[in-house]
């Protein structure tokens, strides 16, 4: 792993994808991104990343279900969810393993305060 905090954004918006790539990058961080669920699994099992970002509503998977999949596929993953907030999306996500559920658009300082507590 790169000694930069890696964050793998999953979105299928490409703007948000290319805003958080930027924003994040210039706040130190490695970026990976993600337009799907299928991609975002695929980059999974190739490494771990400090943290995974999720939107909420995916064209191929909703955010809380691929928090499952990536956390079965790599135990321990930090993940949150950012979403157009509804308490039944806030409500799967935790039940997902997902450490929190943002509000979308989310706020990258929130974002990067999640990735202080590094993986060994």
């Amino acid at each position: 792993m790169s000694a930069l905090p890696s964050i793998l954004v999953v979105d299928d918006e490409e703007s948000y994808r290319e805003l958080a790539r930027f924003t994040l990058a210039d706040l130190g961080w490695e970026i990976a991104a993600a337009a799907s669920a299928a991609a975002a699994m695929r980059m999974i099992g190739a490494r771990g990343y400090d943290l995974v970002l999720i939107d909420g509503f995916l064209g191929d998977s909703s955010g809380p279900d691929l928090a499952r999949r990536l956390i079965a596929a790599r135990p321990g993953q930090r993940v949150l969810i950012y979403s157009v907030m509804n308490e039944e999306i806030a409500a799967d996500a935790l039940a997902a393993g997902a450490l929190a559920c943002l509000p979308k658009p989310a706020r990258f300082s929130e974002v990067v305060s999640f990735t202080a507590e590094r993986r060994p």
